[in-house]
Parts: structure tokens; sequence; C-alpha cells
């Protein structure tokens, strides 16, 4: 994981979110099925690192309407990119989701 905190250039603070984030996600994975079952080996390359290739491209306000389990709207959101909004119908793969502690959701 050290390779990957180098490439993305995350802190320890940001790689523990996102630590936090993949743990949820298998657990939640066994009963919502968030994402495909044979891709859960590969979390960190195939969803966190593809949505966090995109972070040095994205600026102002960031709608992920349809984000599911968070991709790729929840990853640049825990690592540190402001003003993006999660759009999602299904209120079982909201749980999943970080929430704004501002928020009154």
């Amino acid at each position: 994981m050290e390779e990957f905190e180098k490439r993305f250039d995350v802190s320890r603070e940001t790689f523990q979110r996102l630590e936090e984030f993949h743990e949820l996600l298998l657990k939640w994975n066994a009963s919502i099925n968030l994402i495909s079952k044979t891709t859960e080996g590969e979390i960190w390359e195939r969803h966190i690192a593809d949505s966090l290739q995109i972070q040095t491209l994205v600026s102002g306000k960031i709608l992920d309407i349809g984000t599911g389990a968070g991709f790729p709207g929840a990853i640049l959101a825990l690592a540190g990119i402001s003003n993006i909004h999660l759009v999602e119908k299904s209120t079982k793969k909201c749980s999943l989701l970080p929430r704004d502690n501002k928020s009154k959701n």
C-alpha cells in the first residue's frame, strides 16, 4: 500500500479514510451488492485508484449522479476534494456513502 500512497501522493490520514471505506465497502457488499463479487480483490486498483486518477482534472462543483458505491465522488471527497455532491436513488446504497457533518441528512 506504500506504493499506492506514493502514486497518488495521499497523506496517512487520507489513506486511513480510504482503508476504512474499503473495509465498509466489503462489509456492505455482502448484503447490498455494490460492486461485482469478482472485483472485490481489485478494489484498490479497479475502483479507488480509478477514481483518484481524475482528482487533478476536477474543479468547481462536482455532481456525481448515480454514484452507487461512491465511485468516483466519495473517493474524491475522502481524498480532500470539496464541493462534491453525491446523488443516489437507492437508500440502501446511500448507507455506505460518507456524509458531510454539516448536512442535516
